[in-house]
């Protein structure tokens, strides 16, 4: 809940401003550099800052993200969930590009009904949801190298946002454990090298669709054909002179 609210983003922003705006702030302290040098890193902190802005703060701005503040309890308090829904009601009313018919406006309509049943099983569920959210958590930032691997290669400093980051993340981790209950399946089950090597083959003699060996015969005949027609067509002109 501190990513998804913004809290996270806004105390880190307000540790780098408390740097750039003294020197002599605590944050500087074990880091013998002179002041120059702190001037100099002012310019790197003031891009840090517009960076953690943009990745930790204003994309949890969004109304489908707000909805989630109701999980701050995780038992069911009605002034908290009045707290939170009202303003967004409110918001995706008076402006029609706010409105999130997709997520957000079902679960605001269901968490403003009448009935308290309805918004108790609807705060239970987005309860649910919370911890299967790809918000960007201490392990994920901490994986510079799956982020450098997939940033894109034309520009120089342009990286992954900390949403597609995590996706990557949260992909590479699905097909790591997947490799793992394989791999603990065929030592199970497949004794022997010999086995092992017999199954991959019944299993390589399953193909679906065209077999690629076939395509590119096809294609080698047909340029074998194109070439022999080019030839044949030289020794006729040559054959008129």
């Amino acid at each position: 809940m501190n990513f998804i609210t913004g809290r996270r983003g806004k105390r880190v922003l307000i540790e780098m401003f408390q740097l750039v705006q003294s020197f002599t702030s605590s944050g500087w302290d074990g880091l013998n550099i002179s002041d120059d040098c702190k001037f100099e890193l002012s310019e790197a902190m003031i891009a840090g800052m517009a960076d953690t802005y943009h990745r930790l703060v204003f994309i949890f701005i969004d109304p489908r993200w707000q909805v989630f503040g109701v999980c701050e309890d995780t038992v069911f308090n009605s002034a908290q969930v009045k707290h939170t829904v009202d303003p967004l009601l409110i918001r995706m009313q008076s402006c029609p590009r706010c409105k999130d018919v997709f997520f957000a406006w079902p679960w605001i309509q269901r968490l403003s009904d009448p009935d308290v049943q309805v918004r108790r099983k609807a705060h239970r569920c987005l309860t649910s949801l919370v911890p299967c959210l790809p918000v960007s958590a201490v392990r994920c930032e901490k994986k510079h190298l799956l982020g450098q691997e997939t940033r894109a290669q034309k520009r120089r400093g342009k990286a992954l946002s900390c949403k597609v980051l995590s996706k990557v993340t949260y992909s590479k981790s699905v097909f790591g454990s997947w490799k793992r209950a394989r791999n603990r399946v065929i030592s199970k089950h497949l004794v022997g090298d010999g086995v092992k090597r017999k199954f991959f083959q019944m299993v390589g003699s399953f193909r679906v669709g065209k077999s690629k060996r076939k395509s590119r015969k096809r294609i080698g005949g047909r340029e074998n054909f194109r070439t022999s027609n080019k030839k044949q067509k030289k020794v006729k002109k040559t054959s008129g002179y």
